[in-house]
């Protein structure tokens, strides 16, 4: 595997008027719910394996080539996709998984399981190949770092002393390789390719900086945030997203995950700029809620009637737990939705985000 390029421009500093912040000194902080008052139960469990992916990452995507929105799936393509993808989604789905059970009910033998999966993942799986790759491919790679620095961060700060230093070591190289490796992915794009991937880069990258102290990832999260914020229109819509025709809701809903999640370290580490764009953020929130509480506003603007847009089932609406952290104007909004939702787990975004945010307050640090 050949690993080029790592440090190359945000793209933020190419395409934002007041170009890039300068990049702070003090150590990145994490939001304290990252951080639990928990213990390990010593009590072992049978951990199976998931073979680490060793192929190319070139995947097919499950979207008609043809259709320029990209807005139908195909039942075979999608089938195939599924069955090639299969061992990294549940790779990521597992190690969230634990990641969960790690802070609600921590057992040493999960930790153990938790570890040995992400070491053996870091030596064999070919997530890190930087030759063997389409856009499928990278978009597969960023996702799936995105649960890997996720579950990781809160993992390591809850059990920072029972993590054997030498395979911390070996777990941070890994989510460094990769998270410089999707920043040089989603660097340099056009405004025109810009949209849901990049917010998803974004935060990848912004969990992996929090693993790692690493400021120039943290400054590439931050500055790819501004971007998508700039990217809102005065009607609280984004142009590329809008592209999507009958998945205009959907797509909104799912650009607005990864944003929501960079807000939310924006709001620890540089709360001046997030609410230089607070107003863009909350034009584009305040069209999800209106839309779930039953709205039409997306098949208004897009010209076509919505299809999969329920965006409170299925862990859609995960992001809004730690939304609500930080954004008290929209309080009641925010909890009439979260009303209609029962399942704030995400995997991309970091497990279950409601006991994170909202059932664990007293076990925070």
């Amino acid at each position: 595997m050949k690993i080029t390029n790592y440090f190359i421009s945000a793209i933020a500093c190419l395409f934002i008027l007041q170009g890039c912040a300068s990049t702070k000194s003090e150590e990145i902080t994490a939001p304290p719910q990252y951080t639990m008052t928990v213990s390990l139960k010593i009590a072992e469990r049978n951990c199976q394996a998931i073979p680490p992916y060793k192929n190319a990452l070139v995947f097919n995507s499950k979207y008609n080539p043809k259709e320029k929105s990209k807005s139908t799936v195909v039942a075979g393509l999608e089938k195939q996709y599924e069955a090639s993808t299969a061992y990294i989604n549940q790779f990521a789905f597992r190690i969230v998984k634990l990641s969960d059970s790690l802070i609600k009910n921590p057992r040493s033998g999960d930790l153990n399981c938790y570890l040995s999966l992400l070491s053996d993942w870091a030596q064999h799986s070919s997530l890190a190949n930087s030759e063997s790759i389409n856009h499928v491919g990278k978009a597969v790679r960023k996702w799936t770092l995105a649960a890997i620095s996720s579950s990781y961060l809160k993992v390591s700060l809850s059990h920072q002393s029972a993590i054997p230093p030498v395979t911390d070591q070996q777990i941070k190289a890994w989510i460094s390789v990769l998270a410089y490796q999707v920043k040089q992915d989603y660097s340099n794009r056009k405004p025109t390719q810009i949209n849901n991937h990049d917010y998803w880069a974004g935060w990848s990258v912004m969990a992996s900086a929090a693993v790692l102290n690493d400021h120039l990832l943290y400054q590439w999260a931050e500055d790819v945030f501004v971007y998508a914020a700039m990217q809102i229109d005065q009607q609280g819509l984004l142009p590329n997203e809008l592209k999507r025709e009958k998945r205009a809701a959907a797509y909104h809903n799912y650009a607005m995950q990864p944003l929501a999640m960079l807000g939310l370290f924006v709001s620890e580490n540089n709360p001046q700029r997030l609410n230089q764009h607070r107003d863009s953020i909350e034009r584009l929130t305040s069209n999800l809620f209106r839309h779930a509480l039953g709205d039409s506003v997306f098949e208004i603007k897009s010209g076509f009637v919505q299809v999969e847009d329920e965006i409170t089932i299925k862990g859609r609406s995960a992001w809004l737990a730690p939304y609500l952290t930080y954004s008290p104007s929209q309080e009641s909004d925010i909890k009439a939705v979260m009303a209609l939702s029962s399942n704030f787990r995400s995997t991309r975004l970091g497990g279950d985000l409601g006991y994170l945010f909202i059932t664990s307050d007293s076990n925070h640090k």
